[in-house]
């Protein structure tokens, strides 16, 4: 089984997204350990008159800072360390979201290859009762069997035909269940077969 179907599953993705913005909050938080560095530019235009005389002059400034968090680095250090944890909580709620798509999909798969089988079997057990119910009504029309005999092969037909129909209907109930625990489905690659039943 692919594991790039299961990507696109909704409560994976929804962990994975929990995981990417928990690590980003534990990087932000160890990056407000370090120091500062801030640039302040500016610039200016000084225009003057008198006296006939008119004087611009143009001016630029840059001005750095450097701060440093000391006391507040015990709070820093404490606040880095739960989010930490929340980091690690959001691994842990990755994996089994993870490992609760795989299992899904997995019983999925194995219950519908169980359903198809026995889907398989019923059909058989159909067109038998099928021919029974033919070979009966056929005595019947020459003499050779009576009306009750009759008529528990056609029950037996029609109780075949009943599970058959069930068994479609559940094995295309399952096949709705491994469609969503895949994540939606999948496209197939040229030249590759495609699943059975499709």
């Amino acid at each position: 089984l692919p594991s790039l179907l299961l990507e696109r599953r909704p409560d994976v993705r929804e962990a994975e997204q929990r995981l990417r913005a928990a690590s980003a909050r534990a990087e932000l938080q160890r990056l407000e350990l370090f120091p500062r560095l801030t640039l302040n530019p500016g610039a200016g235009l000084t225009a003057t008159r008198g006296g006939g005389l008119n004087a611009v002059s143009a001016f630029w400034t840059l001005g750095a800072g450097l701060t440093m968090p000391i006391l507040d680095r015990a709070r820093l250090l404490a606040q880095m360390r739960a989010e930490g944890a929340r980091a690690e909580q959001a691994v842990i709620a990755y994996e089994q979201a993870v490992q609760a798509a795989f299992s899904e999909a997995d019983q999925s798969l194995i219950r519908l290859a169980g359903d198809r089988a026995r889907l398989t079997l019923l059909a058989r057990a159909e067109i038998r009762a099928d021919e029974a119910y033919a070979a009966d009504r056929l005595r019947f029309a020459h003499g050779l069997n009576d009306l009750p005999t009759l008529l528990e092969t056609q029950r037996a037909r029609s109780a075949a035909r009943l599970a058959t129909a069930t068994a479609r209907a559940e094995t295309l109930r399952r096949a709705v269940t491994v469609f969503r625990a895949l994540g939606g489905g999948w496209q197939a690659s040229p030249g590759a077969a495609t699943p059975s039943g499709e």
